[in-house]
């Protein structure tokens, strides 16, 4: 990635052939959708490669961190939420309603149901936790944060071989990966 120039990044998406989509408010996505559903838009692009990483990465520092981290994850794709997880919660606190499912994205146009079991909300509702489980799945694990526009996740469900982590980028857009769990945490314990 050179001196992050808009140029640069316009004549890169060109030679890739992707023509990058407009978000609701005019700003420019990093790729073009490839597949939708209700709640979510993938983007296309190889998040492996070094040409998209250059895309999505903010500086060079980022686009560094993220190579790096290609040799820890199996996956990893840029998604797009259509409604941010901060209009989900004021929604809800509008009809006196608990949270008590929410959709995250995972890879490929993959959703999963999430059954809430924890929630820790700021009074303002613009930002907050939620911990609880896949539907339908006791054994797993699952934890998402969101501030305004952006949002986090974590799945841990074992019993079906599923490792997520999804990253904010921006407001709307998450970069979700499948983690190798042997190599992207290291368990230390001890004395080396």
């Amino acid at each position: 990635m050179g001196s992050g120039d808009e140029s640069e990044s316009v004549a890169l998406t060109s030679s890739l052939g992707l023509n990058p989509a407009l978000t609701t408010n005019g700003s420019p996505r990093p790729l073009p959708v490839g597949l939708e559903t209700e709640h979510f838009q993938w983007a296309r692009g190889d998040a492996f490669d070094t040409n998209v990483l250059a895309l999505i990465a903010h500086n060079e520092l980022e686009y560094k961190r993220m190579v790096e981290e290609n040799g820890r994850i199996f996956r990893r794709q840029l998604v797009y939420r259509k409604e941010p997880l901060v209009k989900v919660v004021y929604r809800h606190r509008q009809f006196g309603m608990p949270v008590q499912q929410l959709v995250v994205p995972g890879l490929d146009g993959r959703e999963f149901t999430v059954e809430i079991l924890e929630t820790d909300l700021h009074p303002s509702g613009l930002e907050g936790t939620f911990a609880g489980r896949l539907l339908g799945q006791p054994d797993s694990m699952v934890t998402i944060a969101f501030a305004g526009g952006r949002e986090a996740f974590t799945i841990i469900n074992p019993a079906e071989n599923i490792y997520l982590v999804g990253d904010p980028r921006e407001n709307g857009e998450i970069i979700v990966k499948m983690i190798n769990p042997e190599k992207y945490v290291p368990a230390v314990c001890g004395t080396p």
